[in-house]
């Protein structure tokens, strides 16, 4: 009759591979081979949090006391004000450049309506270009900031009939 003392003193002699190296057996091998049959015999399955989601972002070192604050603000959706204006100014250049594309190609450069509607483009193109500012000041960084829009430019590729990226 074996008791628990002796199956958990024979557990050492079943998997002698967990032990040592064999002869010639890198550590990054025998590493592996340990995770390997460790996983064969189950060691990983019921582990706390197993089929949740992991948290794989580091904490951000510059939020420092609005680090919660920008969690629950991620984990309901949402985003810091800076990020959420950058998607404005992103949703609504390309909302002007497909209108202006769509003007250019039913009138043409020819006609009385195309500068009208370079002129409403240009409009809106300042308005995105306060809040290209606005934006700039709130990034926290510069690696972040964004390049004002270049109305030339911008008219330019409608005409070569490309949607630019920003």
């Amino acid at each position: 009759m074996v008791t628990n003392h002796d199956k958990t003193a024979a557990q050492p002699e079943e998997r002698p591979s967990l032990r040592r190296r064999r002869p010639g057996e890198g550590w990054q091998s025998f590493v592996e081979r340990q995770i390997q049959e460790a996983q064969a015999e189950g060691a990983f399955d019921n582990l706390p949090g197993h089929g949740k989601p992991l948290r794989l972002e580091p904490a951000n070192p510059y939020e420092g006391s609005y680090e919660l604050a920008h969690k629950i603000l991620k984990d309901r959706g949402f985003a810091p004000d800076w990020l959420e204006l950058d998607k404005e100014i992103r949703r609504e250049l390309e909302t002007a450049r497909q209108w202006l594309g769509n003007r250019y190609q039913r009138y043409g450069p020819d006609s009385d309506a195309w500068p009208r509607a370079v002129a409403r483009f240009a409009e809106q193109m300042a308005e995105l270009n306060d809040k290209i500012d606005l934006y700039n000041l709130k990034a926290p960084g510069m690696s972040f900031q964004r390049r004002r829009i270049c109305l030339a430019d911008e008219i330019q590729r409608v005409k070569e009939g490309g949607n630019a990226d920003d």
